[in-house]
C-alpha cells in the first residue's frame, strides 16, 4: 500500500519527523512524508493509517480445520 501525494498524485516516502511533529503525535498520530517527484517537492504530515499486520505480542488465532 503506497500513499499518494496530495499535490501531484505521485508516490510518497516516509522521512524522519521533526520535534514539533513528535509533539503533535501525542495528540493526533501523524507520519511525515516527502513526494518522490522532484518537480513537486511536497513535504508534510499525514494521519497515521491502520495496517493489517497485528501488533507484536498479540494473541495468535488457532487455525481451524474444515473437512
Amino acid at each position: 500500500m503506497s500513499l499518494c501525494c496530495p499535490r501531484c498524485g505521485a508516490n510518497l516516502i516516509r522521512i524522519h519527523r521533526r520535534p514539533v511533529d513528535r509533539l503533535l503525535s501525542l495528540f493526533r498520530p501523524v507520519r511525515r512524508y516527502n513526494c518522490t517527484q522532484l518537480e513537486c517537492n511536497w513535504t508534510g504530515n499525514l494521519p497515521r493509517t491502520k495496517t493489517a499486520v497485528p501488533p507484536p505480542f498479540s494473541p495468535m488465532r488457532t487455525p481451524t480445520i474444515t473437512r
